[in-house]
């Protein structure tokens, strides 16, 4: 039986809030392969990343939110059910 073909792919993450880390992307999408890297979360479109959630409804109603990208090793199908 052959090897499954394996594939990297850069993945696009957004919305997130502005209390999750690489560490938490990382643990998400573990199940789905290998994930070789995590970048440090981007401020959204306004240029605005803060860590106090205190007021995070109001802040955020209407407004981009973080985003990250994360780049993954697995196969084919089980990119499929990550993206």
């Amino acid at each position: 039986m052959a090897a499954p073909d394996i594939v990297t792919k850069r993945i696009h993450v957004g919305g997130l809030t502005p209390s999750i880390t690489p560490a938490h992307i990382k643990d998400r999408f573990k199940s789905f392969g290998n994930v070789l890297d995590v970048e440090d979360l981007k401020a959204d479109a306004l240029g605005q990343l803060t860590d106090d959630l205190s007021d995070i409804k109001a802040d955020y109603v209407g407004q981009p939110r973080p985003f990250t990208f994360f780049t993954i090793q697995t196969t084919p199908s089980q990119l499929v059910k990550c993206e």
